[in-house]
């Protein structure tokens, strides 16, 4: 047995050169099958343009070649598999319907390798007429928002969406879904979201095929900050009243409102107007309008307040004659006659001040000034009416008077 192991190793030596010269030198040829080759379909883009028809198969069509050469540019060759080009001309579809198409086999990257068999030797596509809709963005909201703070409606960009794909999946799409996530919202964001599309019963339709145009969209969710604000009126002191001489109420007494954080900040009380005592002659009601700043606005829903003044305390009213009336600053070139002899005024104040009151202290002047007056006439004008020497009593309401008016005669 020892004898015959030299024997053995050269056999194996002899046969490992043999079969070293046969594929190197001698080169003899085979075949093999090379499967899962991809064809390229040419001509798509035209075929969507010009014909408005898109290829629906379900997959990219492939093919299997047997192809014959020697073991190493075979070898080669199925390493490069994917550098094989395969095409199929689609200009010779014209209508929607299923196609047996021949292919090309272009180029192969190895050299001095020949295709023996093509199988199958035609590939089948379905080729569908393609549709064109326009859908809305819903925005699916499953975040949160902080406490204290409101989410308005949110902002899509675009608005809708322009979808291109086959007839059939094209009319199954109902709209296009975006999800907003973000919890515990406290301010506006925005974010690029993807979109997912949605049939009439909301299951989910495959993208497959379909073009839009935008692949994302942006989404702004605006969140407002909630706030209540006090209601409040500036009291002037006039006609012989303060403010701690009226008891007075506002309804409502305050409004809730929703802005940005910015816009609220320090915030606390909305002014609505003015109340001047000089012009209050007893107790009533007095509305205002609710003007906000930018960018709040109310949620309670209130745009008017009404401002009651139950009863006014502490002071009394008392009426005098005045019948010192005078009128200044007369237009050049006219000539003005008060008509107006007496003229009835309230004064308001304490008793024992209204008390040391006579009508020599009541002086009655109309201010021409900017009075739109005409040569010849008689005018009804405001006369402002002046207490002097008693600072804590004062005029309630507003006077006129009476005066006649004529051109000035120049001879």
């Amino acid at each position: 047995m020892n004898r015959k192991i030299p024997y053995i190793i050269l056999s194996l030596l002899i046969s490992l050169v043999l079969w070293i010269y046969m594929v190197g030198v001698e080169q003899p040829e085979t075949e093999e099958v090379l499967s899962g080759i991809k064809v390229v379909l040419k001509g798509q883009e035209q075929l969507f343009e010009d014909r408005g028809l898109i290829v629906t198969s379900d997959s990219t069509p492939t093919i299997s070649l047997l192809v014959r050469g020697n073991m190493i540019n075979l070898s080669k060759l199925k390493t490069r598999k994917n550098e094989i080009v395969v095409t199929a001309d689609l200009s010779v579809i014209t209508s929607a319907g299923p196609y047996s198409l021949a292919y090309d086999v272009e180029s192969l990257p190895v050299d001095s390798v020949s295709v023996i068999e093509r199988r199958p030797y035609y590939i089948n596509i379905q080729v569908e007429k393609v549709d064109t809709r326009i859908i809305d963005i819903v925005v699916e909201n499953k975040g949160s928002i902080a406490e204290g703070f409101m989410a308005d409606t949110p902002i899509v960009t675009p608005e809708y969406l322009k979808i291109s794909g086959p007839e059939e999946k094209i009319k199954s799409i109902e709209y296009a879904e975006v999800v907003w996530e973000r919890e515990n919202q406290e301010r506006t964001l925005t974010q690029e979201l993807e979109y997912v599309f949605r049939d009439e019963n909301g299951k989910e339709v495959s993208k497959e095929g379909i073009t839009a145009d935008n692949d994302f969209v942006s989404v702004t969710f605006p969140v407002k900050k909630i706030k209540n604000l006090n209601l409040l009126v500036d009291i002037v002191d006039g006609g012989g009243a303060r403010e701690e001489n009226i008891e007075y109420s506002i309804s409502p007494e305050f409004i809730t409102v929703a802005g940005s954080a910015d816009a609220l900040e320090g915030l606390n009380n909305i002014t609505v107007g003015r109340i001047d005592l000089a012009k209050i002659i007893s107790p009533g009601e007095i509305s205002f309008r609710i003007n906000l700043p930018n960018d709040v606005e109310s949620i309670s829903g209130e745009t008017n307040c009404t401002v009651t003044i139950h009863q006014i305390t502490g002071v009394t009213m008392r009426e005098f004659i005045c019948n010192d009336i005078t009128v200044i600053n007369i237009p050049e070139g006219l000539n003005v006659a008060v008509l107006t002899n007496e003229l009835p005024v309230r004064l308001r104040g304490r008793e024992e001040i209204l008390d040391l009151i006579f009508p020599h202290n009541l002086r009655a002047v109309a201010d021409l000034k900017d009075a739109s007056l005409s040569s010849n006439g008689r005018y009804s004008v405001i006369a402002n009416i002046y207490l002097d020497g008693y600072s804590d009593a004062g005029v309630v309401g507003e006077y006129r008077i009476v005066i006649e008016v004529s051109a000035e005669d120049n001879e």
